[in-house]
């Protein structure tokens, strides 16, 4: 039995120094908006989370680089403008979005992120995008190096 658990051991720590090499400080992932050009990213939990925070943080992030943002909210978002606000978020440079569907989700992220001028698009409650749509938001996220998050439960 100790030699499995000292297998383990050099398992375990050979594999932490692969992730320290790629880049990331102390084995710590980063989850900032340089990080997330170009990608489309889900910030997803089950009951009490911090979706909407990691989500705000991301908002402020690009609010401080002076980055355009647009929020597009499901039918039952949690965008709630006086918890953003109180959150430091500046609600006259947010752009938000009302949308019925994921079909009215993805249509206004296309045109959000194909006019260039958005470094963030927020997806806030929608049940699931198609992988067409998911493929295309990707391309016009590269295209124009904006980020883009999804939020779901």
């Amino acid at each position: 039995m100790p030699a499995d658990r000292d297998e383990l051991r050099r398992f375990l720590a050979s594999a932490t120094a692969r992730v320290r090499s790629l880049g990331e400080p102390q084995g710590q992932p980063s989850f900032g908006l340089d990080e997330l050009r170009g990608r489309l990213v889900e910030i997803s939990a089950r009951g009490a989370s911090a979706t909407l925070t990691a989500a705000i943080e991301l908002v402020a992030e690009a609010q401080e680089q002076g980055e355009p943002i647009a929020w597009i909210a499901g039918a039952s978002g949690t965008f709630y403008p006086p918890d953003v606000a109180e959150s430091g978020i500046d609600l006259q440079a947010l752009v938000v979005v009302r949308v019925v569907d994921a079909v009215a989700a993805a249509r206004a992220a296309e045109r959000l992120l194909r006019s260039g001028a958005f470094g963030l698009v927020v997806i806030d409650d929608i049940a699931e995008l198609s992988l067409a749509a998911q493929g295309r938001l990707v391309a016009l996220a590269q295209a124009h190096d904006a980020a883009i998050a999804c939020l779901t439960a």
